[in-house]
């Protein structure tokens, strides 16, 4: 049913983007304006449900 059909539900997400960049480049892009920050390798599985839940937290009842 469809109730049962519902996996994740977000109240909360970010925007953002995936880039390979020199140190150089990374270093010039932190200091641009409107610029959260710059991570360097990290990687998130949000199609691993035993990941993705430690990741974002949900609350489904609400």
């Amino acid at each position: 049913s469809p109730k049962h059909a519902l996996v994740y539900c977000y109240k909360e997400v970010i925007s953002g983007f995936a880039a390979e960049l020199t140190h150089e480049e990374a270093e010039k892009l932190k200091g641009e304006k409107g610029v959260y920050g710059v991570d360097e390798e990290i990687v998130y599985y949000m199609d691993d449900e035993s990941r993705s839940h430690k990741l974002l937290p949900m609350n489904i009842n609400n």
